[in-house]
């Protein structure tokens, strides 16, 4: 009996499973189908680095390497490693590495502004 209820369990945990990629499948070709009609243009991954560290140095936010370590601590949930707000941690992550290891911005960020 108690193979057979955890068996069932994970049958139905399964199919949630599916359920939930072909949500995240279905609203992802949404988005791409929505912005071919507005046209809203898609920005590149190295674009939006240069932006997000453009935008960090502006902010000046007090101990932002230790609000990252306080996020990435408490932010062990899959459904937050996913889709927009998994991209979000990532690329604040990057963003940061690069300017912890930059000893130019100028150089480094915005050389190519003119």
């Amino acid at each position: 009996h108690y193979d057979s209820n955890r068996n069932k369990s994970q049958d139905l945990q399964n199919r949630q499973k599916d359920r939930n990629e072909e949500d995240e499948t279905t609203a992802a070709e949404n988005d791409k189908k929505k912005k071919k009609k507005s046209g809203a243009q898609v920005m590149g991954a190295d674009s939006l680095l240069k932006m997000v560290c453009e935008h960090i140095i502006v902010a000046k936010v007090p101990s932002l390497n230790a609000e990252l370590v306080f996020l990435e601590e408490f932010a062990r949930d899959e459904q937050l490693l996913r889709g927009k707000e998994g991209y979000s941690l990532v690329t604040l992550q990057a963003s940061l590495h690069f300017l912890n290891a930059s000893t130019d911005f100028n150089e480094d960020i915005f050389k190519n502004e003119e």
